[in-house]
């Protein structure tokens, strides 16, 4: 409950944009601009995910390493960056949000092209405006 509420206070908030491959995870704080870059302990070779847990617990790590508070949950975009030409199945996005949520995410957006730090910045600049009625 504590954590919710600091969550929300705007100079806490933490917010990161991640870069999921099948071989690595790189994370930008999008405030401090700190990036760091994970080799992943589980891959599969043509899936971005191949179970909730593994994923979620690499996603801990790297998140462990990229925020400074853990008592203040993150907003996070995630950039699928797979192999996948058909698109990524109702089942596989439900995944990445699980193992998001399960890491301690608070706000989790999905996008299957690649983003840069700056439109990351201008997406919860946005959602920030949104949300105080502007």
């Amino acid at each position: 409950m504590l954590k919710d509420v600091l969550s929300n206070l705007p100079w806490r908030r933490q917010q990161a944009i991640v870069y999921i491959t099948t071989q690595q995870l790189r994370a930008i704080h999008l405030r401090s601009r700190r990036e760091v870059t994970r080799a992943r302990n589980h891959s599969h070779p043509r899936s971005l995910v191949e179970a909730v847990a593994p994923l979620q617990q690499d996603l801990t790590h790297l998140f462990s390493d990229v925020f400074s508070y853990s008592w203040v949950k993150p907003d996070v975009i995630l950039c699928l960056e797979g192999c996948n030409e058909g698109g990524y199945t109702p089942l596989e996005k439900d995944a990445f949000r699980s193992a998001a949520r399960g890491a301690g995410v608070r706000h989790i957006y999905l996008s299957s092209t690649r983003i840069d730090v700056d439109r990351a910045v201008a997406v919860f600049d946005e959602e920030g405006l949104q949300a105080a009625g502007a």
